[in-house]
């Protein structure tokens, strides 16, 4: 079963991580932005998407795993919404500053201003370690994998702030920016599944159907769908027509146990269909959707 009280510790990790990366990425892009430096505004657009997730994770994980039926979907559909807003504005501020970083190479960087890009670096790492023991949570771990990145590059900004050499400088800006580009573009991608409900060729799907048909279970199709940082999932059970109604439930009662065990499932919807009633067509469409 998934510890809620290891999901409640998960949150408090991300939202001190948004509270303390804010001011640092601010006070960042502050400066870059008086002393005319580009890899300091460079990175605080870096420091505004890793503060925006954060605060999003924290809120998902709260709500995600609370003790409800209730599935808030609008929650969820206003995730999205936010994301594709922030994307799109991180998207135009970067895009702008490779221009300007191209057309005006002449970047000030004061060699104390490494500091600034290597405070982030190091609470990066120590929320890095703090993670480490929810690693368990799929977004736990895509956010792992992401703060080593993170270090590296603001560690790299720091060296390269010290050089003052405009070719490394120009070369860090679209390193970073790039980078920034690129999460970005992945960011409005499930954004945008997530809102027209799209469905996904996910392994989650596949790993659902092998544990259900480990326990017994017929299960003739599944699909899954992205809800916000997470996943809906729906699942076709075939059973004799001559099953009890009891047994039917316990059966029912018993896929919905077995995914809500897999990590990052919102949403389970469980479909029981007596084998008799199906007509030759059905059956046809049902194997094609189990291939895929």
């Amino acid at each position: 079963m998934i510890s809620l009280k290891g999901l409640n510790s998960a949150s408090r990790i991300f939202l001190f991580t948004g509270i303390v990366l804010l001011p640092l990425s601010l006070v960042e892009y502050l400066f870059g932005f008086w002393y005319g430096s580009f890899i300091l505004i460079a990175d605080s657009y870096h420091g505004f998407i890793d503060t925006f997730s954060a605060f999003f994770y924290s809120i998902i994980l709260r709500v995600i795993y609370r003790k409800s039926k209730r599935f808030p979907l609008g929650k969820y559909n206003l995730e999205s919404l936010g994301i594709l807003l922030a994307s799109i504005i991180v998207l135009f501020l970067s895009l702008n500053l490779i221009i300007d970083a191209v057309r005006d190479n002449q970047s000030f960087d004061s060699p104390w201003f490494a500091f600034l890009t290597w405070v982030p670096a190091v609470v990066t790492l120590v929320i890095y370690f703090s993670e480490r023991k929810y690693s368990w949570i799929g977004l736990v771990r895509a956010d792992m994998a992401h703060s080593k990145f993170d270090v590296l590059t603001e560690v790299a900004s720091g060296f390269a702030i010290i050089l003052d050499n405009s070719l490394v400088t120009l070369i860090m800006i679209l390193v970073i920016v790039g980078f920034v580009i690129l999460d970005t573009a992945r960011e409005l991608k499930e954004a945008v599944m997530s809102l027209i409900g799209a469905t996904l060729d996910s392994p989650i799907r596949d790993v659902a159907i092998e544990k259900m048909r480990k326990s017994g279970i017929n299960v003739l199709s599944a699909s899954i769908r992205k809800v916000g940082s997470f996943y809906s999932i729906s699942v076709v059970i075939g059973l004799p027509s001559n099953t009890t109604l009891k047994e039917a439930y316990r059966i029912r009662k018993k896929a919905y146990r077995i995914i809500n065990s897999i990590d990052n499932i919102a949403l389970v919807e469980v479909k029981i269909i007596p084998l008799r009633s199906l007509k030759v067509k059905e059956k046809k469409s049902i194997l094609r959707q189990m291939k895929h």
